[in-house]
């Protein structure tokens, strides 16, 4: 499984979750929302959910799925799944870990 969060800097709850994912020992690339070479795609992110909060982060599992967490309340909050793409909400940075390790489970349960 492969963790991409998107952050802001500056953003406390940006910073608890990179916290969060050190000492769960996740291992996860940062990409901070303000980075030009990652500008056309976190512009997508944001319009797909109507949402610019941070954190965001993309699971890749497997080969075919992927899933997008994004905080609760956007928009777009409504959504469970779009083909082999689901997507989790969260409140809190502990809600983010669980939603991880579950699916970190899951491949680990079919491996």
């Amino acid at each position: 499984m492969k963790v991409t969060l998107f952050k802001m800097e500056g953003c406390g709850f940006c910073e608890e979750t990179t916290k969060a994912l050190k000492k769960g020992k996740i291992p996860f690339t940062a990409i901070e929302a303000s980075d030009p070479d990652h500008r056309d795609h976190i512009y997508k992110i944001e319009q797909f959910f109507e949402d610019t909060r941070y954190p965001k982060l993309i699971l890749e599992v497997g080969y075919s799925k992927s899933v997008f967490i994004n905080p609760q309340k956007g928009k777009n909050d409504n959504l469970t799944q779009l083909g082999d793409n689901y997507f989790e909400y969260y409140n809190s940075v502990d809600e983010i870990i669980e939603i991880i390790k579950k699916h970190r489970d899951e491949i680990q349960t079919f491996s």
